[in-house]
């Protein structure tokens, strides 16, 4: 199992109320997979991204990738972590504005003395369809774009794990159609793939759907192929039925 989330739970307080954003969440992640998570903004679904990815500790409950406890890790430890181990795809492209495409790409290669030959990069950018665009500041660009070359950045340095937030967000049809391919061809070479998203032509490129709701979770995998034969309004169902779902794990 690459990623294991055990009963967490992440609480915030609002004056005097607790908030859970995330719920006793627990599920696994196999190495290779590609999850597709949904649900309404605020179901917890980029708090339960940044639980995986190091970035947040839960208040309780447990969080491993490939046997590793990011959740009890020093914020130095995961930041390394993170580095080598997992992409992450933000929901703004987060490139930084004074650097050119290609610099953007190799800025995660320069921590930790982990410096690569810019040809890598170079190769990696023309594989995702803009290598032309290497010399190019990330306001020169179309959102597409600056998407692929998130990508590009968080496929540097070889991750086990991509986590993609909302990757799609505010793109046209194709555009969203060519990074949704281009994550799904990062995940037949054997990354795993967690996707994060509001758009059911996004989520019918998972092999697997977790629906998120109030910060719990569970498995709708079997509204798949409702979703892939564009009958979406049968998954609206699932709203009415969730709250009154017994909680448990979502294993695969």
């Amino acid at each position: 199992m690459l990623v294991e989330v055990e009963g967490a739970t992440v609480v915030y307080r609002r004056g005097n109320a607790e908030f859970r954003a995330v719920d006793d969440v627990s599920l696994g992640l196999e190495r290779g997979e590609f999850v597709t998570v949904m649900g309404r903004s605020g179901s917890g679904k980029t708090t339960l991204l940044n639980l995986i990815a190091g970035a947040q500790h839960p208040t309780s409950g447990r969080v491993t990738v490939d046997g590793r406890d990011v959740s009890s890790m020093s914020d130095r430890d995961s930041s390394r972590f993170r580095n080598e181990r997992i992409g992450y795809v933000p929901q703004r492209h987060g490139l930084m504005p004074s650097l050119t495409v290609l610099e953007n790409v190799l800025l995660s290669t320069q921590l930790y003395g982990r410096g690569k030959d810019p040809e890598e990069a170079q190769d990696l950018l023309d594989r995702l369809g803009i290598g032309g665009l290497s010399g190019a500041f990330p306001r020169e660009m179309s959102g597409g774009e600056q998407r692929r070359a998130s990508i590009a950045r968080s496929l540097m340095n070889g991750p086990d794990l991509i986590l993609a937030d909302e990757p799609t967000s505010d793109l046209d049809r194709e555009s969203a159609r060519a990074v949704m391919e281009l994550l799904s061809r990062v995940n037949e070479s054997g990354t795993a793939v967690v996707v994060v998203t509001h758009e059911y032509d996004a989520a019918v490129y998972g092999r697997r759907l977790l629906y998120m709701e109030s910060g719990r979770i569970r498995d709708a995998t079997d509204r798949l192929e409702s979703l892939r034969s564009g009958m979406a309004g049968a998954f609206f169902g699932l709203r009415r039925r969730f709250a009154g779902k017994r909680k448990g794990p979502c294993r695969s």
